[in-house]
């Protein structure tokens, strides 16, 4: 387990947790995976996005490398720092290249931070200033949408302007010793395409009370929500 420091705090209470993913927790969850709730989308608006306070979100997250999840509600897949491999967010684990060996080679930059990474053609990983924007308290409202009859637990961004909106499901993550489940349903990690000078990278991390960005092992597996590559 690996300990970050906070880099900025968009929601403040007294529900706080240290790094990119909170201490270990026997009552963690494991096992879920995608939601069931919310619109199947056609390819066409999967690929308009959303615009939020100046930057165009898609609307759901990566899924297999290149393509996107179908639903908001849906984790699609995890994937650690730097990789082109996405791994399932239901157990049994496999990843997209059909392996079910947990990967934990040193992690190797595949075009995350020049480049467009797991996001399809035209998108790219979000940069730390793309969250931050996301999190302007002034123009844009963030608040908590808890689980229930089968949804997605996870926090929706809307624009106060024009309305728009975007949901993050709070997917947990898979760590990064032997890709295990943690957290899912409770907390959301999401990477960001800044790395650092070791082995950790800049994430969005968010629960109930709070939305902060931090720094993770870049062996984590999180999700990936991508802005569109303007």
């Amino acid at each position: 387990m690996f300990i970050g420091a906070r880099l900025w705090l968009c929601v403040v209470t007294a529900v706080t947790l240290a790094g990119c993913v909170p201490p270990d927790d026997p009552t963690r969850n494991q096992g879920r995976g995608n939601g069931s709730d919310g619109p199947v989308y056609p390819k066409n608006e999967l690929e308009a996005g959303v615009e939020i306070n100046g930057v165009v979100w898609a609307r759901s997250n990566v899924d297999a490398p290149g393509t996107f999840a179908a639903k908001p509600t849906d984790t699609g897949m995890f994937y650690r720092w730097g990789s082109l491999t996405g791994w399932s967010a239901e157990d049994p684990m496999v990843a997209s290249d059909d392996s079910t060996t947990w990967n934990t080679a040193p992690v190797v930059e595949e075009g995350w931070v020049h480049g467009n990474g797991p996001c399809p053609e035209g998108w790219r990983v979000p940069t730390r200033r793309d969250f931050e924007t996301l999190c302007d308290e002034v123009k844009v409202t963030s608040e908590w949408v808890a689980n229930s009859a089968g949804t997605s637990a996870g926090r929706r961004f809307s624009d106060n302007a024009t309305g728009n909106s975007i949901f993050l499901p709070a997917s947990g993550y898979r760590h990064y010793t032997v890709g295990e489940l943690y957290y899912a349903g409770r907390y959301g990690y999401y990477w960001l395409a800044e790395g650092n000078e070791d082995s950790r990278s800049s994430c969005l991390e968010f629960g109930r009370g709070y939305v902060t960005t931090s720094y993770g092992n870049r062996g984590q597996g999180f999700p990936v929500r991508c802005v569109l590559d303007l």
